[in-house]
């Protein structure tokens, strides 16, 4: 009788033992509670990072909350395996007593040699549990690290775009509409935390297409790109190595016009790998100050830079028609005389011209879109034809 109340005893420590565990498992379902806060606070941050719409971190938010799902996941099917433990503890010190009720019984000793498999079964269950929790925190703080990651991201761009904001603000008032057009797009996007299309790691490279379209109205005559840059970056290389192919994005999606090419559209502002020459021949006559310039004498025509467009004076125009070519080489043809529209030739009798043919037209090369030079010079030519010096107006073909 002694032995079966020391083995009685002996099980009694052992469920003491179990209620223990029991315990420690309840201390770890507390853990699981602040990980679900801790799973609410993902949630509130979520609502900062989708502001950003970056790829990878929508891409890194949805795999951590799939990560958390599948730990939920996990956490539930522990709590059930673990009310099925305490099921089972209940279970074994049930037979435990009843084994003590009959351990006078014959089947007393292969009852206890049950009970004993049974508490290894159990005590074996606990420990992968167990094990499983230890893997489930090591997750739980990978998770932690990347969050951590995640938010300081968050806040370096929020704070890229609020400084973009700050670069970009000026051309609320600039004069050209395309270019608040631009800047008002840009500025709303910023304004929802989206990149709108600009790197956000070049806040430098902003900064200098802003002084470039601050400085774009004050050019009166087409620039040289390499001059302008020296002038308002400070380097002759920088506009072509880090402005120029915003600037031509700019352009071609917000401009007032559409043109074939770069240069056109650089032109349309000012810019200008070289400076172009106007390229005039006819019988018309303009002033310098205090110099007259016949063109009309001048068998090949004249080239004049935008310049001295600027500062020329019309007076005189004799030629019945305008004529204007788009090609180099249908112009020179024109004023040489090659083609049906040759420029009829001039002699000279005593102090008289005569001419020979009719009189000359007067013939511009525009080369298919002109630039500032030349539309300076059309608008200078059109404003003498529409005067009263000229009362036939030659017509223009």
């Amino acid at each position: 009788m002694r032995q079966n109340f020391e083995i009685h005893e002996r099980y009694q420590a052992e469920l003491e033992a179990l209620e223990e565990r029991r315990e420690q498992l309840e201390a770890i379902c507390r853990q699981l509670e602040t990980f679900a806060r801790l799973r609410d606070t993902v949630a509130i941050q979520e609502h900062v990072i989708r502001g950003l719409k970056h790829a990878r971190e929508v891409e890194l938010r949805e795999h951590l909350e799939e990560e958390i799902c599948f730990l939920v996941a996990e956490v539930e099917r522990l709590d059930r395996e673990l009310d099925l433990a305490r099921a089972k503890h209940l279970e074994a010190g049930q037979k435990a007593r009843e084994a003590y009720q009959k351990w006078q019984g014959h089947q007393a000793r292969q009852r206890e040699q049950e009970l004993k498999e049974g508490l290894a079964r159990l005590d074996k269950e606990l420990q992968e549990q167990e094990g499983l929790l230890a893997i489930l925190r090591q997750t739980l703080d990978r998770e932690k690290i990347l969050l951590a990651g995640l938010h300081s991201r968050c806040a370096r761009a929020a704070e890229r775009i609020y400084r973009l904001r700050q670069v970009l603000a000026p051309l609320a008032t600039h004069p050209w509409e395309w270019v608040r057009g631009w800047w008002a797009g840009v500025n709303a996007a910023l304004g929802e935390r989206k990149t709108a299309g600009l790197d956000l790691e070049d806040l430098d490279g902003y900064e200098e297409l802003l002084k470039v379209l601050l400085a774009l109205p004050e050019l009166e005559d087409s620039t040289p790109e390499r001059v302008f840059s020296q002038r308002v970056l400070g380097d002759s290389k920088a506009f072509e190595q880090r402005v120029k192919k915003r600037l031509l994005a700019i352009l071609k999606s917000y401009g007032p016009e559409e043109y074939e090419t770069d240069a056109e559209y650089l032109d349309s502002v000012g810019l200008t790998d070289n400076p172009k020459m106007v390229l005039v021949a006819g019988p018309f006559t303009f002033r310098v100050g205090g110099t007259a310039v016949n063109v009309g004498e001048l068998p090949g025509g004249v080239g004049l830079a935008a310049h001295t467009v600027r500062v020329m004076e019309i007076t005189a125009v004799t030629a019945p028609w305008v004529l204007l070519v788009e090609n180099l080489t249908s112009y020179y043809q024109v004023v040489q005389g090659v083609s049906e529209l040759a420029v009829p030739s001039r002699e000279r009798e005593g102090d008289r011209d005569l001419a020979v043919g009719g009189p000359a037209g007067l013939v511009v090369y525009t080369g298919g879109f002109p630039h500032r030079g030349l539309q300076l010079f059309l608008r200078r030519l059109q404003g003498y034809r529409e005067s009263a010096h000229d009362p036939r107006r030659p017509p223009l073909t």
